[in-house]
Parts: structure tokens; C-alpha cells; sequence
């Protein structure tokens, strides 16, 4: 290196932050925390996190500024009939609906959502097996594209299902909450089943501390040694 400058595996950290980077403005270590401590990042809280959504029914409104449309998405859960009569074993669907189209009224702008718009209808839409227009709603839904202002794409959220189809499930069988108990009155107890079963999930042992690595003890950094 120039001027002499040279640092082993433990300084070469320093020497690129003293010496090669020096206009590079510092970031800001203080992460905002939005969870406590006790957060687990794991497949029962995004399915309850689901469970709320639903049960709540909010909506996602999406809006793509690229094609210039709009539509939301909304969670829907399986009803009783569909599991026990047909053997459907997911739990939720996502729809897709209420299209819009909202164009920027910047004239070039709105020119160019057009055209990006027709780009992505005819990359799907060419897919089609025939020209009607059953072929051509079936192929927009099997690739989940939405175009049309009264049209619904309806697909199953894959990672969350029952284990068994044409039974009623097990709330025991869970560690999170299902949907099937949440709107039949008449299984109340089974739905204090499920959240009982899913406390017992929750407290279980804390895992072991992992113990943190000794203080550096290296030298200071000397850029230029004698």
C-alpha cells in the first residue's frame, strides 16, 4: 500500500474506516424497536397474526404507481361445508378485488402507465389456451393478475392447512388459532380450547442464554509500523 500502510486480519476494519472511507457519514446505531423483547419470529405468530386480520377483516389497499391501478386484498376463511363436505384443508384464501385504474395527471407520466399496463395484460394474457373469454379469466387467475374492474381472484394461503380433511379439527393438534371455531357459537368451548392450547405452546422453557465472546485484547491499530 501507499505510504506504508498495512494492517493484519484483526485491523483491516480500521484501516478502511480511517484511511480509505473517510466521507462516509455514520450511521445511526439506535434500532427503533416495534416488538418487545419476548417477540419469536416463527410460524404461529404470523398465522395468528393472520387469525386477526381476518377476524378483524382488514383489508390491504395496494396501488402501483409503475401501471397507475389499484385493488385490495382481503383474507377469507374456509366455512365448515367446505371442509367437512368437499375435504378443502386450507385454512384461509386471499382475494383479490375492487380494481382500479388511477393514472397520474402528468399527461407523459400517465402514457407511460398505460403502456407498462398493457405490457403486463399481454404478457399474461397470451397464455391463453383460446380466445374466449372463459380461457382468458382462467389464465389472469391462475397467475393471480387482476385487470378488470368486476373481476375476483380467489387462491389458497398454502403454508397454513389442516392436518386432516372431512373431520373437524383438533385444537389441541395447533399451537396457534384456527379459524374453523372462531363464528360457530355452539363450539365456544372449543375455541377456549384452542387459545388454552396455544398458552400451553407459548410458555414453554426459555432457551439457553448464549454466552457473549471475551473483549478483544489486540494491540492498538499502528498503520504504520516500526
Amino acid at each position: 500500500m501507499s505510504n506504508d500502510r498495512c494492517a493484519c486480519i484483526n485491523h483491516q476494519k480500521s484501516l478502511a474506516k480511517h484511511h480509505f472511507y473517510k466521507n462516509i457519514k455514520p450511521k445511526n446505531n439506535i434500532l427503533k424497536k416495534q416488538t418487545n423483547e419476548d417477540f419469536i419470529n416463527d410460524k404461529s405468530f404470523h398465522a395468528n397474526l393472520l387469525y386477526h386480520r381476518w377476524l378483524s377483516n382488514q383489508p390491504k389497499h395496494y396501488y402501483s404507481k409503475r401501471t397507475g391501478i389499484s385493488y385490495i386484498s382481503s383474507i377469507h376463511a374456509r366455512d365448515a361445508n367446505s371442509i367437512l363436505k368437499f375435504g378443502n384443508k386450507h385454512m384461509y384464501r386471499k382475494v383479490f378485488s375492487n380494481f382500479q385504474r388511477i393514472f397520474s395527471p402528468n399527461l407523459r407520466t400517465r402514457q407511460k402507465q398505460e403502456k407498462r399496463f398493457i405490457r403486463a395484460c399481454r404478457r399474461v394474457l397470451n397464455k391463453a389456451k383460446g380466445d374466449d373469454h372463459q380461457a382468458i379469466l382462467a389464465t389472469a387467475r391462475k397467475n393471480k393478475f387482476i385487470f378488470l374492474k368486476n373481476q375476483y381472484v380467489k387462491f389458497p394461503i398454502r403454508h397454513l392447512v389442516y392436518k386432516k380433511s372431512f373431520i373437524e379439527p383438533n385444537p389441541e393438534d395447533y399451537p396457534f388459532l384456527v379459524p374453523f371455531y372462531a363464528k360457530r357459537h355452539p363450539n365456544e368451548n372449543k375455541t377456549w380450547k384452542n387459545i388454552n392450547t396455544l398458552s400451553k405452546h407459548l410458555n414453554q422453557p426459555n432457551t439457553p442464554r448464549i454466552i457473549p465472546k471475551p473483549p478483544d485484547t489486540t494491540e492498538p491499530y499502528n498503520p504504520i509500523p516500526n
